[in-house]
């Protein structure tokens, strides 16, 4: 008999653990119900979410256009050098403007597809830092430091000052040229 009790209790414990386990599984997977609230006379107040900023679209990308231009190159032929013509045609920005595009240009040197013989007497890593074209039609041209240094002798300085000057006298905006660097133009491109 005791045996008997001991089966039943155990038996009577098994089911108790299994119905414990069952409950708390479906009640866990059954939502909460809403709980509905009366309505009543009391005004409520709203409150308002603030709106989100909105993400700015990225700028349109710059508008392009074709550019054709002269820009002047130095030949070397039997022993004497002139500055020559060269036409070049490039998609350059709208904004940048003719004039400070053909500058740039003129700065990148010769193509090889442009001439033979084509060279420059622009020093290497030479750059615009601005064009100023003013009312009156002259036109400020500021370069970096490269522009004069290594620079020797007065063939060299006047076939660079007449490759930027005729690059920039051929467009009708343009009338004088002045050259500066860094913001001097006293004794920049002297011989």
């Amino acid at each position: 008999m005791a045996k008997f009790i001991a089966i039943t209790l155990s038996l009577i414990l098994i089911l108790s653990i299994v119905g414990g386990v069952f409950y708390y599984l479906t009640q866990r997977s059954t939502p909460e119900p809403e709980q509905v609230t009366e309505p009543t006379d009391d005004p409520v107040e709203e409150v308002e979410e603030p709106e989100p900023e909105p993400v700015p679209a990225p700028p349109p990308p710059p508008e392009m256009q074709s550019m054709s231009f002269g820009l002047y190159f130095i030949v070397y032929e039997k022993s004497q050098e002139s500055v020559v013509r060269v036409s070049r045609s490039v998609s350059a920005r709208t904004e940048d403007g003719a004039e400070l595009t053909a500058l740039n240009e003129l700065l990148k040197g010769p193509k090889s597809d442009e001439g033979l013989n084509l060279e420059t007497a622009i020093p290497k890593n030479t750059v615009l830092k601005s064009l100023l074209i003013l009312p009156n039609g002259t036109a400020e041209a500021d370069f970096n430091q490269t522009l004069h240094s290594g620079v020797s002798g007065s063939a060299q300085v006047s076939a660079i000052r007449e490759q930027i000057e005729k690059t920039l006298l051929q467009f009708s905006t343009i009338n004088s040229v002045i050259i500066s660097v860094d913001g001097e133009s006293e004794e920049v491109l002297q011989p």
